[in-house]
């Protein structure tokens, strides 16, 4: 794909098509967006309709001995069921944004079917048979949205190697600690021999 652009690039093709194939270049732009929304409300609501919301309570517990730290406790319970509440206002908030966005691309593909004479017209002054002026835009289009993928997956990969790297620290310091409970355990044991201690 990239050698028959190529191609296009030396016979002067992506200078008379500039125009259709940036406008390509943005609809595949607005549409990677309105992706990236979608999966965003979508992991929201996942989230939010996650069973044991009831778990976040502590309206039927009683303690014991320590209640003035369950008096502490319960106004954190209460924001925190808040701020769960405030997710579901945020999706919609971000459904209205997402049809928004809807409006402003369907705007995009209003103008790009005004300019189908323009570009019907440039395709007729090219009159190349060995170039295919639709197979460039569409190849040009094919280029925009593999270059959003790759954007979004190296943004990915950023997140997943930010996560990995977590991860080994945590394991790091959990070792750390297993270890020390390991040379105390093993002291423990030294003495329990050296003092014959009985457990009968």
């Amino acid at each position: 794909m990239q050698h028959r652009l190529k191609v296009y690039q030396e016979k002067g093709l992506d200078e008379k098509l500039k125009k259709q194939t940036s406008c390509n270049t943005d609809l595949v732009r607005i549409d990677s967006l309105s992706e990236w929304l979608d999966e965003l409300i979508q992991s929201l609501e996942s989230a939010y309709s996650k069973d044991g919301r009831e778990l976040l309570s502590i309206d039927n517990y009683v303690s014991q001995y320590n209640s003035e730290i369950f008096d502490d406790l319960n106004p954190l319970i209460v924001q925190a069921n808040a701020s769960i509440d405030a997710i579901k206002q945020d999706i919609d908030t971000l459904k209205k944004y997402k049809e928004k966005i809807s409006l402003v691309r369907e705007k995009l593909i209003l103008k790009i079917d005004s300019l189908k004479d323009e570009f019907a017209e440039i395709k007729c002054e090219i009159n190349d048979e060995q170039l295919d002026a639709d197979s460039y835009v569409s190849d040009q289009k094919k280029l925009a949205a593999n270059n959003e993928k790759i954007a979004k997956l190296k943004e990915n990969l950023k997140s997943k190697d930010k996560l990995c790297s977590a991860i080994k620290k945590d394991l790091l310091i959990a070792m750390s600690c297993f270890g020390r409970i390991s040379m105390i355990m093993k002291l423990l044991l030294v003495r329990l021999i050296s003092n014959k201690i009985n457990f009968r």
